[in-house]
């Protein structure tokens, strides 16, 4: 297609809208630098057209179609004939072929690359199609590229007997001996007698589309299978996905529990509390908290959730990971027993650190000594016992380790002052790997003041002036007293 131009005298850089014309493919040839202009005039402006002698028109003619006068002029300015170049088919595709973003190749049927283009070498770690044509040619396609070298004879069975184009996966192998993965498109070219003559056809480097796609498979299978029940849910309590745990704990299908909302698992969610709890997790956009499951045969178990908020291709969900806490429960209730059992038990209870220092005492302890328990926490076992020197402390300690457990008597001193004697029976632990001392203490005063009565007693029965014979039941003395 032609175009002309009329660029008139204002001085508009004709050379600079030439280049900028070419640049873009069109051919431009400057055809007159004198240009006649034709435009309507009115019966007055010919009698001054025709009086004038400046600018004068060359001719003065009317319209035998509307009657119309209309005066020929020159004009000062040039003419550009503009004329677009339309590549040839043959030229379309070579540009198509050299910069088409995937590779493009062509191979004989036993096996030889015949062409490829300058994607197709680079994709494999080539330097140019020359140099990929000559080294796989050395052997050949399937030995130089096919990780799996049998697949080749495989996929020239289902080309050589079609006229589709296959399509089919390949790992092949790069240059460098790197692999990429390839989805590959090909189909023989057939002759005039429409046997085949040669292959052609696409690849395309999926290698970071399989890694992702293998990644997300990953990821899938892990939490398919982790021990944690998982359960995606929509804003209207709807559950859109289950693992294989969340099944089993609650005995359903996974069919099943697809057609359920959480109001069927949690007895303690209403559509209600769930659209205010819904709430709550956008703004915080996660939660863990502890809930109630039930299962199908009716059995309720504590859970704990960790609840998180979502958004995926503009939809909301919740990806919540549920735990039965049952055996926690359990075990919980276990330590606040024995903690129970051991704030009321009627032993003293004094546990220390490895100098002495108490970091917990029990109602028994407080009760006995006249000390809260927040004045006794932080006390050392000398502020207590009299009988207790730093000394003596590290020198326990010491046997403690040693030994394990020790038994013995002592005396502890009462806020008031008062000393009372005790039986300690200390344990030494290690924890966590730290070091503790854990006492129970038990006050001895009416067993020893029953002593100090016995010991009176046998005074007073071996230096009686009568004779005292205690005897066992066949007759044999065991005692006799100072008068017998």
């Amino acid at each position: 297609m032609k175009t002309v131009l009329i660029l008139e005298e204002d001085g508009h850089g004709h050379e600079e809208l030439q280049g900028l014309l070419q640049k873009y493919g069109y051919t431009v040839t400057r055809e007159s630098d004198h240009i006649l202009q034709v435009s309507e005039i009115s019966q007055d402006m010919e009698l001054d057209a025709r009086q004038s002698d400046e600018k004068s028109p060359r001719a003065i003619f009317r319209s035998s179609l509307d009657g119309k006068l209309h005066a020929v002029t020159q004009v000062s300015g040039k003419t550009l004939q503009v004329e677009k170049r339309v590549p040839s088919n043959d030229q379309q595709y070579r540009n198509i072929y050299e910069n088409a973003p995937v590779g493009i190749f062509r191979s004989s049927l036993d096996g030889k690359l015949l062409s490829v283009n300058p994607a197709g070498a680079h994709m494999f770690k080539y330097a140019s199609p020359q140099q990929m044509i000559a080294e796989v040619n050395r052997t050949n396609i399937a030995e130089a590229l096919y990780v799996h070298v049998d697949s080749r004879q495989e996929l020239m069975d289902r080309v050589l007997h079609t006229e589709d184009w296959q399509a089919y996966e390949e790992r092949i192998r790069c240059k460098d001996g790197s692999i990429n993965d390839c989805m590959c498109y090909i189909r023989a070219v057939r002759g005039a007698g429409g046997q085949p003559v040669e292959l052609e056809g696409f690849v395309e480097n999926v290698t970071k589309l399989k890694r992702a796609e293998r990644a997300l498979q990953f990821t899938q299978f892990t939490i398919d299978k982790t021990m944690d029940q998982a359960f995606w849910i929509d804003n209207q309590g709807q559950i859109i996905y289950v693992n294989e745990a969340a099944c089993q704990a609650l005995g359903y299908s996974q069919l099943e529990l697809l057609s359920m909302c959480i109001f069927d698992i949690d007895p303690n969610c209403t559509p209600d509390s769930f659209s205010s709890e819904w709430q709550e997790l956008k703004r915080h956009c996660s939660k863990t908290a502890e809930r109630q499951h039930r299962a199908k045969d009716g059995f309720v178990y504590p859970v704990e959730i960790r609840a998180n908020y979502l958004v995926f291709e503009g939809q909301e969900y919740i990806c919540l990971f549920a735990t039965n806490i049952s055996e926690r429960k359990a075990a919980e209730r276990a330590l606040r027993l024995t903690q129970f059992a051991i704030d009321k038990t009627a032993d003293q209870a004094f546990w220390g650190t490895a100098e002495g220092r108490f970091f917990y005492v029990n109602e028994a302890a407080c009760a006995a000594l006249g000390y809260s328990r927040e004045e006794l926490v932080g006390m050392s076992m000398s502020d207590i016992d009299p009988d207790f020197s730093s000394e003596k402390l590290g020198a326990h300690w010491q046997n403690l380790k040693k030994n394990g457990t020790l038994r013995f008597e002592s005396r502890h001193r009462t806020k008031d002052g008062r000393i009372y004697p005790v039986e300690i029976r200390s344990n030494y632990m290690n924890f966590d790997g730290k070091e503790y001392r854990c006492c129970f203490v038990t006050d001895i005063s009416e067993r020893k003041a029953a002593e100090e009565a016995l010991r009176i007693t046998q005074f007073a029965i071996d230096k009686m002036s009568n004779q005292a014979f205690w005897l066992t039941p066949e007759g044999r003395f065991f005692y006799v007293n100072e008068a017998a």
